[in-house]
Order: C-alpha cells, then sequence, then structure tokens
C-alpha cells in the first residue's frame, strides 16, 4: 500500500473517531433539534459545569422521549445528569404551574425518592437533576415488568410517602373538577372536535362531583405512567412531578390504575395495600375517581392532538382510549349502585 493512500485511510479513521468521540465540552447534536440543542447545553455549562470542567471534561447529551418537554441526557465524567427543557405547549392551561412545581421538589426533598434538584427556572420550565439509572416499573401493554403483587405493594408504598404532604388552605382548589373544566373551555378555544355525547359526560362528571364523600387533600403526582417509575435494582423512585397537585388521595390511586391499566383484581390489591382492605365504599370510590382521570386524560389528548405540530404521536388514539375508558368504568358502577344513573347518556 503506498503512503498516500495509508495517509487517507488514517484520516478517516481520525474523522470516525472524532464524531463518536466528541472532544471536550462538545456533545452529539441532533442536527433537527439544533435550537433546543444549544438552549440545553448552554443550560449545562452555565448551570452544571464550572468553565474548567466545561474545558477540561468531556460530555455527551442524548435526547430522550417525551410527549411535551424537551428532554436530554447528559453522560460525563462526573456521573450522569438529566436536563428538561419546558414545552412551548400552553403549560398554565394545562394545569402545570411551574412555581407550585418548584415548591413541590422542595418538600419532597427529605423524602429521598425523587432525583435531586440541580437548577430550576420557575419561568419556563427548565429544569437540571441528577438522572436515576435503572428500568420502569408497573404494568407495560398488559404484561407486570416484575412480579405484580409484590410490584403494586411498592408502588403503594411510595405513593403512601409523598401522601403524608398535606396541604394547606390557600393551595387546595377543587381537584380535579377544576382541571376539567380548564381543559374543556380550551378545547373550544382551540375548536378541538370533542365526541358528541360530551354534554352527556359531562353531566355525569356533575353527578360524581355531587357524590363523593370529602377526602383530605393530599399531594398527589397524578401521571403515574409506568415510565415514570424508576427502580435502580434496590430503590424505587418517582419522576416528572409537573402535574403533580393537591387532591384526594384516591385520584392519585386512579392514575395508578388507569395509567397501568389495572384490571379489578389489581385495583383490589392497590385498595388492599394502601388501606389493608378493599371495602364496597372503596371501590366504589376508586371507580368515580378513575372515570374522572380518564376524563381529564382524555380531554388533555384531544387538546394536545389539536395542538401539537409533531403529529408522530397519536394522541387522538389515546383520547379515544381514555373516553372509553371512562364508560368502562360508568358501566360498572351502574351494575354496583343503580341509582347512579343519568337517563339520558348514550353509550
Amino acid at each position: 500500500m503506498n503512503i498516500p493512500l495509508c495517509r487517507l485511510i488514517m484520516s478517516i479513521f481520525v474523522f470516525a473517531l472524532c464524531l463518536k468521540f466528541p472532544l471536550a465540552g462538545k456533545a452529539e447534536k441532533p442536527p433537527e433539534q439544533d435550537e433546543k440543542y444549544n438552549l440545553a447545553a448552554k443550560l449545562i455549562q452555565d448551570h452544571l459545569f464550572t468553565q474548567e470542567i466545561n474545558e477540561s471534561k468531556t460530555w455527551e447529551m442524548t435526547l430522550m422521549k417525551g410527549l411535551s418537554n424537551y428532554n436530554y441526557r447528559v453522560s460525563s465524567s462526573l456521573g450522569e445528569f438529566f436536563v428538561r427543557l419546558g414545552g412551548e405547549n400552553f403549560s398554565s392551561s394545562l394545569g402545570i404551574d411551574r412555581v407550585k412545581e418548584y415548591a413541590i421538589y422542595q418538600r419532597l426533598k427529605e423524602d429521598k425518592i425523587t432525583p435531586e434538584l440541580i437548577y430550576f427556572d420557575c419561568v419556563n420550565g427548565n429544569l437540571i437533576s441528577s438522572f436515576i439509572s435503572g428500568t420502569h416499573y408497573g404494568k407495560v401493554r398488559g404484561k407486570w415488568l416484575y412480579e405484580k403483587e409484590s410490584s403494586i405493594a411498592n408502588m403503594i408504598n411510595l405513593m403512601k410517602k409523598y401522601h403524608k404532604h398535606t396541604s394547606s388552605l390557600e393551595e387546595e382548589i377543587d381537584y380535579p373538577f377544576e382541571i376539567i373544566q380548564k381543559y374543556l373551555e380550551k378545547a373550544h378555544q382551540l375548536s378541538v372536535a370533542l365526541p358528541q355525547d360530551m354534554d352527556e359526560v359531562i353531566n355525569i362528571v356533575q353527578k360524581i362531583k355531587l357524590s363523593l364523600p370529602s377526602q383530605p387533600k393530599v399531594l398527589c403526582h397524578q401521571d403515574l405512567f409506568p415510565t415514570n417509575f424508576i427502580y435502580d435494582g434496590e430503590k424505587l423512585y418517582l419522576i416528572d412531578w409537573e402535574y403533580a397537585h393537591w387532591s384526594d388521595p384516591f385520584y392519585d390511586l386512579a392514575s395508578l390504575c388507569v395509567q397501568n391499566q389495572f384490571d379489578r383484581e389489581e385495583k383490589e390489591i392497590a385498595l388492599t395495600s394502601y388501606f389493608g382492605l378493599a371495602t364496597s365504599q372503596h371501590k366504589t370510590h376508586l371507580e368515580m375517581m378513575c372515570m374522572l382521570y380518564s376524563m381529564r386524560s382524555a380531554l388533555w389528548c384531544f387538546n394536545q392532538n389539536q395542538n401539537m405540530a409533531d403529529k408522530s404521536f397519536d394522541f387522538l388514539k389515546l383520547a379515544n382510549m381514555h373516553y372509553n375508558n371512562f364508560f368502562i368504568s360508568y358501566r360498572w358502577l351502574l351494575n354496583e349502585m343503580g341509582e347512579f344513573s343519568i337517563s339520558n347518556c348514550r353509550f
């Protein structure tokens, strides 16, 4: 092989290495996310690494999936970190209050059930935290990632740790009814094509409001997807608290049941894990809250389908699933307590 050809091959090899292993302070940039990438990189440089570290340490940033926000995983010689850029998706009308979210993180600091918060911007929702490596936890597409009974018990035990935080009077709102009303108003503003029987569904929601027993408001996560549970092999953590609010603890139980698609047996296991037993009153209360949570989730998805420019995720399919779940719970309630019926409701 002649010398010029060897040099050419060596140059190509070195160039390939530079692409795979960026220089100090550089990161692999997804070309379609330049603007967001640059903003996340600036947050890292300004609030995570000092100038000396930026100049001398190698770090790498990877775009992660997210329905509403831009999320990045940062790998460095100092450890792994998480960066969130608050999504441009009318956060306030989604019930997201960044000031409240920050206050909740401060309350949870002693519980050590969330990633360590490093930086938080209450104006736009940008944050930096530690990154917890592990696996998701719960029931995904009908299959349990770990053993069913112990998984439910562990998720309920984690829930009870943060449910010990109660609200003050100034923190309380009529939740979840207020957020359902807010989502409905936003749907009308966006001219969302809602199901034809939505007015009748809202009548059922009002019926539930009059039927529910009073409960003390506790801190509820309210977005209990399996992907928001992280198990590191020893301990279970809960991430993504932007929808957290003060509410009826049964509403958080409903979030767990709906987002993990619990069947009747699994709902009873959850109630028994939380209360020590599952009475008929517990089951009825939970099912009412499952209806409310399903309706809240359906409206959220209908609005996101209309509002989001990126149509790669099928929000409409998810909206219809939650809307159908509302009626599944409603039919169960009709069988359990016949007086809870509205004659003009079609399904």
